[in-house]
């Protein structure tokens, strides 16, 4: 009950919000693992981005529950702030590996949800979870791409998600990107550390 009393009362607050802020199309918002760290996909994105040239004018944003860990990001703030449903909403992109809402249903004013995911899915989630609240979550769904390994994924994925399939990017986690690219001697020493014997 007492989420249900949370989830429409401050999702129409938001959303009422949103009506008095104007869009920033230069705007990028991260949070990785509800805020908790700075790692996995978005991380390779952000940092992969932060060298490209067609992102120097962009003001990119990072959302932590403990911002004062991060002291080498520039631009940080707690995600249980006001400051940050403020970002949110007028932030051009969202890039997350998990859920930006704060378990809300909201969307920035001419927002880009690009969801990441964050390993495998072999397991009860989303809508699919028993006893979960995601099915109220689900009615409208707001992702407008997501990521996922194989053809298989993107099915998984976007059926306990409620993404429509055309949202679903089989093109891999951009964390994984690294492995494609070892040198012959970096995994010698990886298999030295690990014990592993040649082939």
């Amino acid at each position: 009950f007492l989420y249900h009393v949370y989830y429409y009362a401050m999702s129409g607050l938001v959303n009422l919000y949103k009506l008095f802020l104007n869009a920033d199309p230069k705007l990028i918002l991260f949070v990785c693992y509800g805020g908790r760290r700075y790692s996995d996909s978005t991380r390779v994105i952000y940092e992969a981005m932060l060298k490209d040239e067609r992102f120097k004018d962009y003001t990119i944003y990072w959302a932590f529950t403990h911002p004062e860990n991060y002291p080498n990001i520039p631009n940080r703030i707690n995600i249980n702030s006001v400051k940050y449903f403020n970002l949110a909403l007028r932030a051009r992109c969202w890039v997350t590996n998990v859920m930006i809402e704060r378990a809300l249903n909201f969307k920035g004013i001419k927002t880009y949800y690009f969801q990441t995911t964050h390993g495998i899915l072999p397991k009860l989630d989303g809508k699919d979870a028993i006893g979960n609240n995601f099915k109220t979550l689900a009615k409208k769904n707001i992702i407008d791409c997501c990521l996922a390994q194989s053809e298989y994924e993107s099915f998984v994925y976007a059926g306990l998600a409620a993404i429509p399939i055309r949202n679903m990017a089989v093109i891999g986690m951009p964390k994984n990107d690294i492995f494609a690219h070892y040198t012959d001697e970096q995994r010698n020493e990886l298999r030295k550390m690990f014990k592993i014997p040649e082939g």
